[in-house]
């Protein structure tokens, strides 16, 4: 017989417990020969065993030659309730991995800064543990990143260095306090949740993902809302105080107590105090709202703080009411029924660590951090080729809108109508939703009106609603479909636009941007087009565009200034002997936002402190900005409050664009040349 033919295939497993047989189970050609035959067999057997362990030995050499990747993956929820003031670490739990030598390591942030000189940045670094049975000396590089919900970077920085016990390394001012809490929270903080990811690598070659380690810590909470009632109000005596215990439903203890008192003083200076008083130092007050109530219940006034977004923490002790002890007593009808004074308190506690565990730990497999983070998809081993040859969700919807299968609604330009579904609409956009499930004309007509659009705006509005995806994306497209997310609440779309037009934008464009940052009073956008414009101040300010917005929006500017501040101007006109005079009363610069209440607060302190009393003043002339002229919340609302005598005007000068109305030609080209030198000075400091 030919030797050649003797196997059909090669056996792929050998079993040593079976004296050199071959393992049961695999048709083997060989069993009817002779025992010469069989010899041969037995002989091609180990040599075929010998071949795999050299293969084994070749595979775990090549493997020891790649770039071994660790990673740790640390969720952080209710991050904005940190309750750590500077130098203050939060620390994640202990991790180590079987290609590193024994050693432990954990991840150190701090929300506030590693020291004083880096106030206003959060620190981050990957510390060695103190006690571990690694060397002494460990060199290592890593990356530390935060992640976005689909598991991309919002920033990162790598590292190279050698540990020893009890050390860490890091950067600290690895992101500024603003940028997540406020600017960019929405990509930050989802569900106010930070997710930072390590990867640690040692050898070198092509990385081999090997251990995934995922940990997560929660920031506890606690809410808390009371009404706090001061009887005999009225004969309250300076710094006497009405103290009411708070005992938590769920513990059946006192954690807090609440306080009322007025402070001595002049009559301006008799501000109502509210003092708020934890009875565990764990408990740390975040944000405090209390309102004022009426005899009916009603909010009249409030006041809140919010300590979280502070650089240095600033303990919530007490807050004063919006209104004085004078003011309450000249209303006491309103404020005060039965002389009784009804406060709403509504409170929240960060309450330190409430969770802190390792959760899952995956070895030796590839593995894609987005989906342990969010809408986690699982295959079931099953290979990505074989997935590519198959239709996705989004090709199905996509196709379905293409052929208009089943649909049931329809959005109606002044031109054309685009049929579409239900159930699709509502799942994208809320507003949407809002239209087809509740009494409104749309769910009884299956018609949306959308006359304020163009053919083309919807058509791209409806194929990314169907399919997740933009086509062509233009300029001037961008700007419309900015504005239609903004419309219907469509949040994704929204944030596509607003990030191809920020990457787009130019100096002779960013007016435009910015006009539309303002009219849907997009914070985020607004500060990076300012960011822009700051990084081209000379171009911007002295370009015809700006010129142009300026004077046809004179109210954009007014928190564009090179030092971004609003500045509060404050001009008195008052009789000195028998003479009429007119000078600069106060100049405030508003570091928050310009609201109402802000401004009202600038002017109360600097009566306060100079002993002005409102009684005296008989007329306010404000330009027409809304926090100026509003009845309500606005500075003319607030100041009626205490002077309700005040007679109000408007000014007539308000900016260029006013004095320039009725100007001839020849005098508004002085003004414009005049305004450009403005401009060019205002542009940078080295100008003047």
């Amino acid at each position: 017989m030919d030797n050649s033919v003797i196997f059909t295939r090669l056996p792929r497993f050998f079993d040593s417990s079976t004296c050199g047989n071959p393992v049961q189970g695999f048709p083997l050609i060989c069993s009817v020969f002779s025992y010469q035959e069989k010899s041969l067999t037995l002989s091609l057997y180990r040599l075929s065993f010998w071949l795999r362990i050299t293969l084994i030995c070749l595979k775990r050499s090549v493997m020891d030659s790649e770039k071994k990747e660790y990673t740790f993956l640390w969720f952080i929820e209710n991050y904005s309730y940190c309750w750590h003031k500077n130098a203050e670490g939060l620390n994640s739990p202990e991790f180590t991995a079987d290609g590193l030598g024994g050693s432990a390591f954990y991840l150190s942030l701090y929300p506030r800064g590693l020291t004083d000189a880096y106030e206003g940045c959060i620190s981050f670094c990957l510390k060695r543990c103190e006690v571990d049975d690694g060397p002494e000396e460990l060199p290592l590089k890593y990356e530390l990143s935060v992640l976005s919900t689909d598991g991309s970077r919002l920033c990162m920085t790598e590292y190279q260095f050698t540990f020893k016990k009890n050390i860490g390394y890091g950067n600290p001012r690895f992101l500024r306090i603003d940028e997540v809490l406020l600017r960019r929270k929405t990509e930050y903080l989802p569900e106010d949740t930070l997710s930072v990811r390590c990867k640690i690598w040692r050898g070198e070659g092509n990385i081999q993902p090997l251990t995934q380690i995922s940990a997560r810590t929660r920031i506890g909470i606690e809410r808390m809302s009371f009404h706090h009632v001061v009887e005999g109000f009225s004969a309250l005596q300076p710094n006497e105080k009405k103290t009411s215990r708070i005992r938590s439903p769920s513990k059946k203890e006192c954690v807090m107590s609440s306080s009322v008192y007025f402070s001595d003083g002049s009559c301006c200076e008799e501000k109502v105090m509210v003092e708020i008083t934890p009875s565990s130092p764990n408990q740390i007050l975040s944000k405090c709202k209390i309102s004022l109530l009426d005899g009916s219940g009603k909010v009249i006034e409030c006041r809140e703080a919010d300590n979280r977004f502070d650089a240095t923490r600033k303990d919530i002790h007490k807050l004063p009411l919006p209104l004085t002890r004078q003011v309450i007593l000249s209303r006491k009808s309103e404020y005060l029924p039965d002389d009784k004074l009804s406060l709403s308190c509504e409170c929240v506690f960060s309450t330190g660590v409430e969770y802190q565990k390792i959760e899952r730990t995956l070895y030796d497999k590839p593995f894609v951090a987005s989906n342990q983070i969010r809408n986690t998809v699982q295959n079931n081993g099953i290979c990505a080729e074989k997935l590519s040859e198959c239709r996705s969700a989004l090709d199905d919807l996509k196709e379905i809108y293409s052929n208009r299968f089943l649909t049931d609604v329809e959005l109606k330009t002044k031109t054309k109508s685009f049929p579409a579904h239900k159930i699709l609409l509502c799942a994208r956009s809320p507003v949407f939703k809002t239209m087809m499930t509740n009494d409104m004309k749309e769910k009884n007509s299956n018609i949306i009106q959308v006359d304020d659009l163009e053919d083309d705006i919807v058509q791209q509005l409806l194929l990314f609603l169907y399919s997740d995806n933009l086509e062509n994306l233009q300029w001037e497209s961008a700007i419309k479909l900015y504005y239609v997310a903004d419309k219907y609440a469509v949040e994704k779309l929204k944030k596509i636009c607003s990030t191809f037009l920020v990457d787009k934008v130019t100096t002779s464009s960013v007016s435009e941007l910015l006009l539309l940052a303002d009219m849907h009073n997009d914070c985020d956008l607004k500060k990076d087009v300012e960011d822009f414009i700051l990084k081209n101040e000379k171009q911007v300010y002295g370009s015809d565009e700006w010129e142009n917005l300026i004077e046809t929006n004179p109210r954009v500017d007014e928190s564009t200034d090179v030092s971004d501040l609003s500045i509060l101007l404050v001009i008195a006109r008052y009789l000195n002997v028998n003479e009429l005079e007119e000078n600069l009363l106060l100049c405030y610069p508003l570091t928050k936002r310009c609201t109402g209440e802000g401004i009202f607060n600038a002017i109360q302190s600097y009566f306060c402190e100079n002993e002005i009393d409102w009684a005296k003043c008989c007329g306010v002339c404000t330009n027409d900005e809304k926090s100026m002229s509003g009845c309500y919340k606005a500075l003319r609302g607030r100041i009626e409050i205490v002077a309700p005598h005040v007679a109000w005007s408007h000014c007539c000068i308000h900016r260029q664009s006013l004095a320039a109305k009725h100007f001839p030609d020849s005098l508004k080209e002085v003004l414009n040349q005049s305004i450009k030198i403005v401009n060019f000075i205002k542009a940078n400091s080295t100008n003047t």
